[in-house]
């Protein structure tokens, strides 16, 4: 069975940054941009934890370890203070 993750996440290059579409207005504060990425990282995170668990293997692990890597990073972003 193939991982629909890996599909979701091939060839698209970690450029360190993070996008959020039409996801946030543009009044919204910086504390909201925050939040909105740790929830969207960790539920990444979730996902691909679930797909590692239901497909173990080194790619499915390496795209686990890399959203939780985000959602971590995420975490820390929104702790920060202003």
């Amino acid at each position: 069975m193939d991982n629909p993750l890996r599909h979701l996440l091939a060839g698209l290059p970690d450029r360190r940054e993070l996008t959020f579409g039409d996801l946030i207005p543009p009044s919204d504060s910086r504390i909201d941009g925050l939040r909105l990425a740790w929830r969207e990282s960790a539920a990444m995170a979730f996902l691909a934890y679930r797909a590692w668990c239901e497909n173990p293997g080194r790619n499915a692990y390496t795209a686990y370890r890399a959203a939780q890597d985000r959602a971590d990073a995420a975490q820390d972003s929104l702790a920060r203070p202003a």
